[in-house]
């Protein structure tokens, strides 16, 4: 463990005692939440595929269309590669957090204009600590997807196309995603007309179950699309995992996670499924975790890191969520996790 990493872990801390505590602590907990925050990206270098963006600027339209005419048109502003990637991910920055607040006020909830909730949840999420700093692209396409989401929970499906067709320029494995997304509110829509109930422990075991069986499914239809879904190049890959490098396997990331999945959805009130946004990113989430067990079966480490990132999309999707219906606890258990996550502690380091 570097100074970094042990500097993460006390922002994490100290956000969550933002997080459950009075009013008139808040915002000095918030101070230092954010102080610890600076310290760590002042002070961090670059890891993974910042590198190879670094390197890249040059000849960007090596990736899908989106994002290479960004880096194109940036670099003709800034003459260093370095300060074109630096701009994007302030730009990715703002783009998460605008996505975030279009959830965070969505008609689903009561409006309020504390956004500084938000902001720790936001900061401190795997979601946006590996985008910003590895996975960009996808981060790109995860936080459109954001935004397809909520129109597509209040219906503007035309604009939800919108952002799904941005999502695929900057990153074309979003087509797994988007289509999990629009299957997952057709099954909302029926789980209405029809009055399904999702909210006891028992429905819950039978939702996971089924979505294991679907996952199975998927596992293979998404092979057989593999070209076209963007992910052909991931299958049987285990480059960098376990003794071959610093990356974390994806066995042990789904079993940690996995074990706070099940923690925190003990700790989630039955009333919160009445929440029609809520119970549409639950079953994402209960989808996502069962598609990771598969993957963890099947050993795809590659492919697995991929999908999980897309998870940790859909659990801060989650957390803002719980905070806003009042059932701080398992989303206070979530963000807890959060920082002793084996794939943030990678990419800080000094």
């Amino acid at each position: 463990m570097n100074i970094l990493t042990a500097v993460y872990i006390l922002q994490h801390i100290l956000a969550l005692l933002l997080l459950s505590t009075k009013k008139a602590m808040r915002s000095v907990f918030a101070a230092f939440s954010l102080v610890f925050i600076s310290i760590i990206y002042l002070l961090k270098v670059d890891t993974y595929d910042l590198y190879t963006y670094t390197l890249t600027v040059d000849y960007p339209f090596f990736f899908e269309p989106g994002f290479a005419y960004l880096v194109y048109f940036l670099s003709l502003i800034f003459e260093e590669n370095r300060a074109v990637i630096a701009f994007i991910q302030f730009l990715l920055a703002i783009l998460i957090f605008f996505a975030s607040v279009r959830v965070w006020n969505s008609k689903y909830f009561t409006k309020d204009r504390n956004l500084i909730y938000l902001l720790v949840l936001i900061i401190g999420s795997i979601f946006f600590t590996l985008g910003v700093n590895n996975a960009i692209r996808q981060c790109f396409a995860g936080s459109f997807l954001i935004l397809a989401l909520v129109y597509t929970s209040e219906k503007k499906y035309f604009i939800s196309l919108l952002f799904t067709f941005f999502a695929f320029m900057f990153h074309f494995s979003s087509i797994f995603l988007s289509a999990i997304m629009y299957i997952m509110w057709f099954m909302i829509i029926i789980m209405n007309k029809t009055n399904i109930q999702i909210n006891s422990i028992i429905s819950r075991i039978i939702a996971l179950l089924f979505f294991t069986v679907i996952s199975i499914i998927s596992y293979y239809t998404l092979y057989q699309l593999a070209d076209f879904a963007g992910y052909s190049n991931y299958f049987g890959r285990s480059i960098g995992v376990g003794g071959e490098g610093t990356r974390t396997g994806i066995v042990s990331k789904v079993v940690s996670v996995f074990f706070y999945f099940c923690l925190s959805e003990t700790l989630i009130k039955s009333i919160a499924f009445k929440n029609n946004l809520f119970r549409f990113i639950f079953l994402l989430r209960y989808f996502f975790i069962a598609f990771l067990a598969v993957l963890a079966i099947f050993q795809e480490n590659e492919l697995g890191s991929r999908i999980l990132y897309y998870y940790f999309l859909i659990e801060l999707l989650s957390m803002i969520c719980l905070f806003k219906l009042k059932h701080n606890l398992p989303g206070i258990v979530i963000f807890l996790f959060y920082g002793f996550a084996l794939n943030a502690w990678n990419i800080i380091q000094i």
